[in-house]
């Protein structure tokens, strides 16, 4: 899967990055690793609205923007995106403003399948334009300008979509009889479930409640992750799943609490306690205390560990800063847990800032325990004259290591050591 964007903040010329089963995004604060993302989330809370909010529902619970300059490139008045499968459906698109400053769709190409030209369609196209575009996804139907049914343009919810239509109610009907499958007059259709499927686990996770509402066990998650974690941990422990007992086990594993207990205080809420003893006493149901009392770093990784394990196959999980409130050895310990997602299949994007993740990360690759080929690391990076952002991909080996790498955290940590050793060396000569 790759994803490229185009006018997006500080992304003003295409950067892309391709989407492997653990993907990491890494670089200086605002560098543009968020930006890469956002539009997928834009494309998410739009298709999740309760209303319809028209091309694109700007302020919403993944990202959060009142107006097109909070996210348009500078002199920039549209933006693109792009996403291509791994089965080589692809679908790219442009919206901008209109002279009534609504945001719209200006443009959307597509292609069926990976060789193919990608066909342009626009809310001003043609007659002549859409029957072209027709002809590229209409496999069986082999449409002509002379056809009873005329196709048209209706947009819903982020997409444009082909329609035929015609004065003859039955005409149309035989259309799409004759097209053999409805979907490839949606080109988004096979796109659409992968995007409300994206779980979402954002930067800023809350503070740890002594009550969390309910919500319903199910397999979507509109809006981002952590009003769900209660109720999962809750449905697992009751039922006894696998999936309960793998969550204790990270908790251990990372430090941060020998047991976990999700617990009904009434109909609505849910009330979520830990093991008062440390993580490395015997797994116990006993002694628990309320998160809220608590260190930070276990209600911030809750919801990491929860999505990586709901998630199956195939599924998309996003996750800004999994190393949040975490001691080195736990970050450490974070990187066998999305290590072990993707080995499952899921396909797991991290946002991080965390050197000891990354290290991590390339001493599984070392070990075996995940393929070099199955970890895309990605480096963002701002020009200091123009601030616009681009991406480095650096391909692993089979030990781990990148090579060239534009700046490294390493580096950092060296710095500073060397800082304090000529502090202490300076001091001594006094």
């Amino acid at each position: 899967m790759r994803i490229a964007v185009k006018g997006f903040k500080s992304i003003d010329t295409e950067q892309q990055i391709e989407v492997a089963p653990l993907t990491l995004l890494a670089g200086a604060n605002s560098a543009g690793k968020s930006s890469i993302m956002q539009p997928l989330l834009l494309w998410k809370q739009t298709l999740e609205a309760p209303f319809d909010p028209g091309a694109l529902l700007l302020n919403g619970p993944c990202v959060h923007f009142t107006s097109a300059e909070q996210f348009l490139s500078e002199g920039r008045d549209q933006f693109e995106i792009e996403v291509d499968s791994v089965q080589g459906t692809a679908i790219r698109m442009v919206y901008g403003r209109r002279d009534d400053r609504k945001f719209d769709i200006k443009a959307m190409s597509f292609r069926r399948s990976r060789g193919e030209p990608m066909a342009t369609i626009t809310p001003s196209s043609d007659k002549s334009e859409l029957w072209a575009a027709l002809r590229s996804i209409l496999v069986d139907y082999r449409v002509d300008d002379s056809d009873s049914a005329i196709p048209e343009i209706s947009t819903r919810r982020s997409f444009a979509f082909l329609e035929l239509s015609s004065s003859d109610p039955m005409l149309t009907y035989l259309a799409l009889v004759r097209a053999s499958d409805r979907r490839v007059l949606e080109p988004a259709a096979p796109l659409i479930p992968n995007l409300q499927d994206i779980i979402h686990v954002p930067g800023l996770r809350g503070n740890p409640e002594r009550a969390y509402q309910t919500t319903e066990v199910m397999r979507h998650f509109p809006g981002t992750f952590e009003p769900y974690v209660a109720s999962l941990i809750r449905h697992w422990q009751r039922l006894d799943e696998s999936r309960f007992w793998a969550l204790v086990q990270d908790l251990q594993t990372l430090g941060l609490a020998p047991y976990i207990s999700a617990e009904p205080v009434n109909d609505t809420q849910v009330q979520l306690r830990v093991g008062r003893l440390p993580a490395d006493r015997r797994s116990t149901n006993q002694d628990l205390v309320d998160i809220a009392d608590v260190g930070f770093g276990v209600s911030q990784s809750l919801s990491v560990l929860v999505a990586l394990h709901v998630a199956d196959a195939g599924r998309l999980v996003y996750i800004e800063q999994p190393e949040l409130h975490l001691h080195p050895r736990a970050q450490a310990a974070m990187a066998s847990t999305l290590v072990a997602a993707a080995r499952r299949g899921v396909r797991v994007v991290v946002e991080t800032h965390s050197g000891i993740l990354l290290r991590s990360i390339q001493t599984a690759v070392a070990l075996g325990e995940i393929s070099e080929h199955d970890v895309s690391l990605n480096w963002f990076a701002r020009d200091p004259e123009t601030g616009v952002s681009a991406v480095s991909r650096a391909a692993l080996d089979a030990d781990g290591a990148f090579g060239e790498w534009p700046t490294d955290f390493d580096d950092v940590a060296l710095d500073v050591e060397g800082a304090y050793l000529d502090a202490v060396e300076a001091r001594s000569a006094r």
